[in-house]
């Protein structure tokens, strides 16, 4: 299956939307267990990441919606 190529932004940040959400999270809360940043900032960090992720997303697919 070829993706077309005004689309190959948006597919490459929803497939690697998982991995990203698992190591960050991963990360935050192992520099949480050692104390260099307190819990709430740590979520705070993962839920920006994320939320950036999916307004990329769709600014990439409105951007791209009216291309041929």
């Amino acid at each position: 299956m070829k993706i077309p190529l005004k689309w190959v932004k948006v597919v490459g940040l929803a497939l690697s939307l998982p991995s990203l959400i698992f190591v960050c999270a991963w990360t935050i809360f192992h520099f949480v267990d050692e104390k260099v940043i307190t819990r709430g900032v740590g979520i705070t960090i993962l839920l920006a990441i994320v939320l950036n992720t999916l307004v990329m997303m769709v600014v990439y697919a409105l951007k791209n919606r009216s291309k041929d």
